[in-house]
C-alpha cells in the first residue's frame, strides 16, 4: 500500500509540475498552488504587522492586488506574445521550454517581477490605507513578502519542474 501511495504521489508531482502555467493554470492542481501562494503571502503579511490586523482583511486585500496583478499579466501576456497563451505573467516554465538558470530565463524572471510590484505595491498602499497601515510599511512589507513568494516559492517548484528534485 505504501509503494502504490508513493507512486501515485511521485506520478502525479512529475505530471503536474513538469508543464508550463498555460497548462498548470487550468488543472486543479493549479489553482491550488496559487491558493497555498496566497494564503502564504497572507500569512506573512499578518505575522510581519505583528499580527495588528485582522487576517481576513489582509485576505481580502491581497487577493484583490493579485487579482488585478494576474488579469493585467495575462492581458500583457496576451498583448506581447500576440495572443499566444503560452507564457503568463507567473513566468512557469518546464523543461520542454527552456534551460533551468539561462541567462535569458533570469532576465525574464526579473522584469515580470519587477512589473509585478508595480502593479501590486500601488494597490496594496491604497487597500491597506483604509486599515490605517502608512504607505512605507506596506511598501516595505509588499517588498518582503513578494521577494519570498515570488522568488522562494518559484524557485522550489521550479525544482521540481526542471526535474532537478524529483518526488
Amino acid at each position: 500500500m505504501k509503494n502504490e501511495l508513493n507512486r501515485f504521489v511521485s506520478k502525479i508531482s512529475t505530471k503536474t509540475f513538469n508543464v508550463s502555467m498555460a497548462i498548470l493554470i487550468l488543472l486543479p492542481q493549479g489553482w491550488a498552488i496559487i491558493s497555498a501562494i496566497l494564503l502564504l503571502e497572507v500569512s506573512l503579511f499578518y505575522f510581519l504587522l505583528k499580527r495588528q490586523y485582522k487576517f481576513g482583511g489582509l485576505f481580502w486585500r491581497l487577493t484583490i492586488s493579485n487579482l488585478v496583478s494576474g488579469v493585467l499579466g495575462f492581458l500583457l501576456s496576451l498583448r506581447l506574445n500576440g495572443g499566444w497563451l503560452g507564457a503568463f505573467w507567473f513566468p512557469w516554465v518546464s523543461s520542454h521550454e527552456i534551460k533551468f538558470m539561462s541567462l535569458y530565463f533570469i532576465i525574464y524572471f526579473l522584469i515580470i517581477f519587477i512589473i509585478t510590484l508595480i502593479i501590486e505595491i500601488p494597490i496594496n498602499i491604497l487597500l491597506f490605507k483604509k486599515l490605517g497601515i502608512k504607505w512605507k510599511t506596506t511598501l516595505i512589507t509588499s517588498l518582503i513578502v513578494n521577494a519570498i513568494t515570488n522568488i522562494g516559492c518559484a524557485f522550489i517548484m521550479y525544482l521540481f519542474s526542471f526535474n532537478i528534485i524529483k518526488i
